[in-house]
């Protein structure tokens, strides 16, 4: 295992382990809408150069924060490792102190930190219920662009729209329905009858999209 920052490893990888084990880039937490890609941090790779580990930080008003922290492999040591690159940078950039944010239900990440140093510092009741913005993306068109040898010039195509809105968790039993049926039409393509104790079974939240922004990456044609 060999610890890069992310700034020397190609961005399409970095991209794609976020997508893989988060399903998007975006990250929201209390202190606000993140796009982890673009954020400075360190991965952990293995022989083969797989991501096996990665965490993101931001440093402000002399205070490090932790973004994001994954390791795919417990118990080898990879979270550790990239905490320590973190409080090596804090220190070097005088930081008063290091944070983290997560649910009071993540249990292995409180052991985790708690072992580390970490003491829980402020509980925020219901912060989650409470934090209705969202951002949601739709990418398409997305195509590695090979560097051939030189790690610093691959990237990729993409186009994508961003919508940032707010959620609501729905209550009310014909709305979760009609938003079930919806759900189900557009993954099959199929229409699917769906009554009352069959909603109660689930929770359904709808995203109600205020403003869309649009980006796009395109391989230049020669």
């Amino acid at each position: 295992m060999k610890i890069y920052s992310i700034a020397d490893i190609p961005q399409n990888k970095v991209i794609e382990f976020f997508k893989f084990h988060w399903g998007s880039t975006k990250m929201v937490i209390s202190s606000g809408v993140y796009d982890c890609s673009e954020l400075d941090g360190f991965a952990a790779l293995n022989e083969e150069g797989d991501i096996i580990g990665l965490v993101t930080y931001i440093i402000r008003d002399n205070e490090c924060e932790i973004i994001s922290l994954d390791s795919i492999l417990e118990g080898k040591g990879i979270g550790t490792s990239l905490i320590n690159e973190v409080e090596n940078v804090a220190v070097k950039n005088n930081c008063k102190l290091i944070k983290v944010i997560t649910t009071n239900d993540n249990l292995l990440a409180l052991r985790f930190y708690q072992k580390r140093g970490f003491v829980l510092w402020r509980i925020i009741n219901n912060a989650v219920g409470n934090n209705h913005n969202v951002c949601v993306e739709l990418e398409c068109d997305v195509e590695l662009i090979s560097g051939e040898d030189i790690l610093c010039k691959y990237g990729s195509t993409f186009a994508s729209v961003i919508g940032k809105g707010h959620a609501e968790i729905l209550e009310d039993e014909q709305e979760k329905i009609i938003g079930l049926k919806l759900l189900m039409k557009n993954q099959t393509g199929r229409d699917f009858e769906i009554d009352e104790r069959m909603a109660d079974t689930v929770g359904v939240i709808k995203v109600i999209v205020h403003s869309f922004t649009a980006k796009a990456n395109q391989r230049i044609r020669q």
